[in-house]
């Protein structure tokens, strides 16, 4: 499982079990609003720029590889994400996620966030202005 999987996916548990608390509950959550509404946005920052992240890593290998030759110290340190691709260089290196499962992880954490700002609503802890200042709001 990828890291920006991962975060998506606890993300996402997070808005889950946060959509279904009592309001008193929720309130808690009102209250850092803010800071949920930046993690939901750095969430999507990071699965959006996993594919131009890949590309930099990549480049970075090539770069290593023709600086430094195809074998390091990897022997010394143990084999790494990329070491197969790195002792065959006719073996293209492969993304460790497909570009479906970043487009699910979005589509989920997108639902997942919106359940959440609608229940805040529904329990008016949050009005449709402040829910409109969010930055993820104005950035959509």
């Amino acid at each position: 499982m990828s890291y920006s999987i991962e975060i998506a996916n606890c993300l996402c548990t997070v808005f889950d079990k946060a959509s279904t608390l009592e309001a008193a509950d929720l309130a808690g959550y009102r209250e850092n609003i803010l800071f949920w509404d930046n993690e939901y946005m750095h969430c999507m920052e990071v699965l959006k720029g996993y594919s131009s992240r890949f590309q930099i890593t990549k480049e970075g290998i090539n770069k290593f590889q023709q600086t430094r030759g195809l074998i390091s110290d990897s022997l010394e340190h143990g084999r790494g994400l990329w070491s197969e691709a790195s002792l065959n260089p006719k073996k293209p290196l492969k993304k460790a996620i497909k570009n479906s499962q970043i487009k699910d992880s979005i589509s989920a954490l997108s639902n997942a966030y919106e359940r959440f700002l609608n229940r805040l609503e529904k329990e008016e802890l949050l009005s449709t202005n402040e829910r409109n200042g969010l930055h993820s709001c104005t950035q959509e």
